[in-house]
């Protein structure tokens, strides 16, 4: 018999995501002044964080896939959680360029692995103790919002704000040794589910709506607050994105139902579609109030969008890869997808401002639903 979805493993894993996001909210919009604090000019600080999504990339794929063909997703969760504050702790003191950049390549490393690795974990005990993932993800988005929070408003970011990191990363190490354990599954089925994985026609268009997609959320997450700061000033440029942060909690929290309800093609198809009409809105210039209302459309834009995502991809994967699959999707997205995005962007600044980059997200976010709207009458058919 299932066991009740407030068993403790529930509260451990929200507390998973809880330290581990709140670590990520008190580095990612701090790590310049970080860094300057450590010696660093504002160049060198730029510099050496770009390298950090390309560790990133090569390296997730490669823990997803040992975390498969070990069959221990919650070993090498911790082993990443491991890494990540090893490679951090030595960052608190001064270091020379080549130092600093080679303990943030193997952050980056653990870092960006952990992720995915929580979400394959977490999909695998929900669907054994018939718990809720999205309820449980998002104690993520809470912990992450109240580090930036804190951080910016009570401790001034800077140099406060790597200790709070030290500190989520330390406290998701150790809550990473008492996470529910994930069935194991025979390692001579790895090789012929990872080709499964790969030809999956589901999953193939999950990657490319999802990398359509980041087009808009790249744009948002670089441009949004300082496009509404100089509108509305940055009183009210926090309170929008605490709005929308507030609406991804409530999408997260109620995920179970909406999916139950619609389904998760259905719900990735009507965030993709609500994306487009909140990237047309910054395309046209639209009011502060109109655009201040819009950021309701985060639940969706964001909420729904990861939720549907990493359950579809977790659904049409083989159980030997599902580690695998989210390690990909989160590659492939929020990795090559982001640092393709924040080109194009930097281009589009310079020739011809910040609305040619809304309407580029307008035109990605129409053709990824278009396509996920065809994928979903297509599965529906061949069902």
């Amino acid at each position: 018999m299932n066991a009740p979805p407030s068993e403790p493993g529930a509260l451990r894993l929200g507390l998973w995501y809880f330290a581990f996001f709140a670590a990520l909210g008190a580095f990612q919009p701090y790590a310049v002044p970080l860094l300057t604090g450590r010696g660093c000019t504002v160049a060198e600080a730029t510099a050496l964080l770009a390298w950090m999504p390309a560790a990133r990339v090569l390296t997730t794929p490669l823990w997803t896939w040992w975390a498969d063909r070990s069959g221990a997703i919650d070993r090498t969760l911790c082993a990443a959680s491991a890494l990540a504050l090893v490679a951090f702790v030595p960052l608190l003191a001064p270091r020379s360029y080549p130092v600093t950049l080679a303990l943030l390549l193997v952050f980056a490393s653990g870092r960006g692995a952990s992720g995915p690795l929580a979400d394959a974990l977490t999909l695998s005990w929900a669907e054994r103790a018939g718990g809720t993932y999205g309820r449980t993800r998002a104690w993520g988005t809470v912990g992450y919002t109240l580090a930036v929070a804190a951080t910016g408003r009570w401790l001034h970011g800077g140099q406060t704000a790597a200790w709070v990191c030290a500190a989520g990363l330390a406290a998701s190490l150790l809550l990473s040794f008492s996470l529910p354990r994930a069935p194991r599954a025979p390692r001579e089925a790895l090789s012929p589910a990872l080709g499964v994985l790969f030809t999956t026609p589901s999953y193939l268009l999950l990657l490319v709506v999802g990398m359509l997609h980041q087009v808009g959320l790249g744009s948002y997450d670089t441009l949004f607050v300082e496009a509404f700061s100089r509108a509305a000033g940055d009183t009210a440029a926090g309170l929008a994105v605490a709005l929308g942060t507030l609406a991804e909690v409530a999408m997260m929290a109620l995920g179970r139902r909406v999916l139950a309800r619609w389904g998760p093609w259905a719900l990735l198809v009507v965030s993709v579609a609500a994306s487009a009409l909140r990237w047309l809105a910054l395309a046209e210039g639209s009011s502060v109030e109109a655009l201040f209302a819009m950021q309701v459309l985060h639940g969706f834009t964001f909420g729904g969008w990861f939720l549907a995502s990493v359950t579809l991809a977790d659904r049409v994967a083989p159980r030997p890869v599902r580690a695998s699959a989210q390690g990909v999707f989160h590659t492939t997205v929020f990795g090559v997808m982001t640092v393709g995005v924040l080109r194009v962007d930097a281009a589009l600044l310079v020739r011809d401002g910040i609305a040619a980059v809304w309407w580029l997200s307008v035109g990605a976010s129409v053709l990824a639903t278009a396509l996920a709207l065809a994928g979903r009458r297509w599965l529906a058919r061949k069902a």
